[in-house]
């Protein structure tokens, strides 16, 4: 009986650390989502339009119909969307990370 008791403990011990582990991969999968989601918008839409903003502020400067103050205020914007894109490129190796260490495996290694 303390025999079956034991083995029934370990047996449910086992089932909740897998369960654990389950709930581990199947949250960092969703945070890495995520952050590639978030990563590709800025490299395919924020990046993009700021660019954009930035050449038409320097188009408008140039031939007097625009300020300098919003070629400076359109850089400044570029800028800060390299920095959020470099910021959702780090998350991602970070999400990479946290899934791989769910996965049980070194980060880095294959």
């Amino acid at each position: 009986d303390e025999a079956e008791a034991k083995l029934e403990r370990a047996e449910s011990d086992a089932e909740a650390a897998a369960d654990e582990v389950r709930y581990a991969v199947r949250s960092s999968l969703e945070r890495l989502r995520e952050a590639r989601h978030v990563l590709h918008l800025q490299e395919t839409e924020l990046v993009p339009s700021a660019l954009e903003f930035v050449d038409a502020a320097r188009i408008g400067f140039e031939t007097g119909t625009g300020s300098f103050q919003t070629l400076i205020e359109a850089e400044r914007g570029l800028r800060t969307a390299e920095l959020d894109r470099e910021t959702a490129r780090a998350d991602v190796s970070r999400r990479s990370a946290e899934l791989a260490r769910a996965l049980g495996r070194l980060p880095g290694l294959p």
